[in-house]
């Protein structure tokens, strides 16, 4: 898998959408926030990308996961 310029699955900007429909049905899905920072990340959107990670820390997110 070439993560050159490609944009992963998990991360394209259509699946922003859909973490977000995730997150304002049960904010507390951490694993939700984290994606939802990634996808922000992808497209260098740097401030909402640390806010939903910081978010998905403060939930436990990846803790045991």
């Amino acid at each position: 898998m070439s993560f050159g310029t490609q944009t992963p699955l998990l991360t394209s900007p259509d699946k922003a959408e859909l973490y977000r429909q995730a997150v304002e049905a049960d904010p507390e899905l951490g694993a939700a926030w984290f994606n939802l920072g990634l996808v922000h990340k992808w497209q260098r959107e740097w401030q909402p990308a640390i806010e939903c990670n910081l978010r998905a820390v403060g939930l436990g997110a990846g803790e045991g996961d």
